[in-house]
């Protein structure tokens, strides 16, 4: 296939650019999402973003989720976090009254 060019722009290139942000952002109706959602799914976690519209309309958008979070690690934090002796100290009238909680 040749490309063509035309005051210095590649056509050939910008089809193939065009293609490529449609393939990136697929649309599906909710039909069709329902019939196809492994595939949706697979999509979706290769990095495309998958619309789902209901008409012509747009409802929503399967996007990859990312990693899953590591587990919590006890103790990650320690001696990193600081407060004062009064951290958790009853709060006064004053403060209670500037909070919105009136007696």
């Amino acid at each position: 296939m040749e490309s063509c060019t035309g005051g210095g722009v590649n056509t050939l290139s910008l089809t193939r650019t065009r293609l490529a942000n449609v393939l990136a952002k697929m649309k599906y109706t909710v039909h069709q999402a329902k019939t196809n959602l492994s595939r949706l799914l697979e999509e979706a976690s290769s990095g495309k973003e998958v619309i789902i519209a209901r008409g012509s309309e747009p409802v929503a958008k399967l996007v990859p989720i990312g990693a899953a979070h590591s587990k919590r690690e006890p103790g990650k934090f320690f001696g990193q976090i600081t407060y004062t002796a009064d951290a958790f100290a009853p709060l006064t009238e004053g403060e209670l009254r500037d909070l919105g909680f009136e007696e």
